[in-house]
């Protein structure tokens, strides 16, 4: 992220302000450290890089963010996730969907830690940072790092995570989660309007939850970089989803449950009016060969529910994927990716990844 010096802080004595001084150490180290750029006005950095109560880290980094701040004003700009740090601000305040604006106190309080990103596992996160390299390379942003702390969020527990994560004002994070969304227009699912609900509930916290624009992830990961790992672990099931293109057709397909695969008794347990209902069955009727449980709109061998719609592909495609993809280069998983349909939903999911961790090289000061 950004960390911007307010200019509530110009004309302040350091030495004799210790909540401004302990705030300016904390946004220099964590800027040193390779966690968050630090900015301002250059005339406020300029002055207070000559204050000697600040420590000779700390002068340094101020030093070199003026001697390079051209620069720095450019690729900034890009940039997009910013934290305001201000002098006399009671509490912390949302000033848009990727701003905030910070007490002194706190930062002064708690120092700066890297951006935590909070998935439903381990493995998500992990793919989000892949997502977010992606982006990097395709806005060419060679000059940013990503610097990120992945935490599992405990599958469908995530919500209360992140809600203890917002009550801690020493952690800023942004929360990934599958849309759970089953059909074009559709709502979010359970899990991640619950994550939306725990951010809007504490708006005095350094908090953002963002979703796939699929229905999970691993509708959203490149097909290109999907297809090798399916077709080595799953033959069969990737044959029928090739078919499932020509018949459903690709932007249908990132509403599938591919992890699971969709059959047509669990589709017609449903309630009729049920939207999902309705576009798959929809989709179903479009074929030549309609079976006679969607025309009559009733599965009468539930027991025996094995008229798939779509194959699933297991609870480990996406955790297969990135162990592909951690076996290349990032640049050749980059240009595999590039050329599959939903490589911008893909993009999407990395852009604010990207942006929340964004961050300098470490200083040597």
């Amino acid at each position: 992220m950004i960390i911007w010096i307010d200019e509530s802080f110009d004309g302040l004595d350091l030495t004799v302000d210790a909540i401004a001084r302990d705030a300016i150490e904390a946004a220099c180290c964590a800027a040193a450290r390779g966690h968050h750029f630090m900015f301002g006005p250059r005339g406020l950095l300029k002055s207070v890089s000559a204050s000697s109560a600040l420590s000779m880290t700390a002068r340094g980094v101020l030093a070199e963010i003026v001697d390079q701040y051209s620069f720095l004003a450019g690729l900034i700009k890009r940039l997009t996730y910013r934290i305001d740090i201000l002098r006399n601000l009671p509490l912390v305040e949302r000033r848009g969907d990727t701003h905030w604006a910070v007490p002194a106190d706190q930062i002064a309080a708690n120092g700066i830690r890297p951006t935590v990103l909070l998935a439903e596992n381990s493995r998500d996160a992990e793919i989000y940072v892949s997502a977010a390299k992606h982006f990097q390379i395709n806005d060419r942003l060679s000059d940013v790092q990503i610097c990120v702390e992945p935490r599992n969020g405990n599958g469908a527990g995530i919500s209360t995570e992140l809600a203890k994560i917002a009550l801690r004002s020493a952690e800023w994070c942004l929360c990934v989660t599958d849309s759970d969304i089953e059909f074009p227009g559709g709502t979010s699912g359970v899990i991640a309007g619950a994550c939306s609900k725990a951010v809007s509930q504490q708006p005095h916290a350094v908090t953002r939850h963002v979703a796939t624009t699929g229905r999970e992830l691993e509708n959203t990961i490149p097909i290109s970089l999907l297809a090798p790992v399916v077709e080595r672990t799953h033959p069969e099931e990737w044959q029928q989803y090739v078919d499932c293109e020509t018949t459903f057709g690709k932007e249908a397909l990132q509403y599938a449950d591919l992890k699971n695969g969709m059959t047509l008794c669990a589709l017609l347990s449903k309630r009729p009016t049920a939207p999902e209902r309705t576009f798959w069955l929809g989709k179903v009727r479009e074929q030549r060969a309609v079976p006679h449980c969607v025309n009559n709109e009733r599965c009468d061998q539930s027991a025996h529910a094995n008229c798939t719609i779509l194959p699933g592909f297991g609870d480990r495609t996406a955790e297969h994927v990135q162990a592909s993809m951690e076996r290349e280069s990032v640049r050749k998983m980059f240009n595999v990716a590039q050329t599959s349909h939903n490589f911008d939903a893909w993009l999407k999911l990395g852009e604010d990844v990207f942006f929340a961790g964004a961050a300098p090289k470490r200083l040597r000061v």
